[in-house]
């Protein structure tokens, strides 16, 4: 009975450890400061179409940089919130739906 509760006391605390680390992974990663370096190459590509564009035809591409970051952090936040439900329960079955 010993082995049975320390392996699964091993397996429990590793559980534990792992979502920890995906939460410190999930804002390290995809942080606020991941779409900054969006909507600053967004705005040199605008300098670069107003260069060319003397030279040839450019498409306009139209990327809503602000769009894009609040997609990501709605993403990020939904994320977020799963794994701290996890982390307050971490035996329990979640619904991810």
């Amino acid at each position: 009975m010993i082995h049975y509760r320390s392996y699964f006391s091993a397996a429990y605390d590793n559980l534990k450890q792992a979502i920890s680390k995906a939460l410190v992974d999930i804002n390290m990663l995809h942080g606020a400061s991941v779409a900054t370096p969006l909507s600053v190459e967004s705005g040199c590509g605008a300098k670069d179409d107003s260069f060319w564009s003397k030279f040839c035809d450019l498409p306009d591409v139209g990327l809503d940089t602000a769009a894009v970051a609040r997609a990501w952090n709605a993403a990020r936040t939904g994320v977020q919130e799963l794994l701290a439900a996890k982390q307050a329960a971490p035996l329990e079955r979640m619904d991810y739906r």
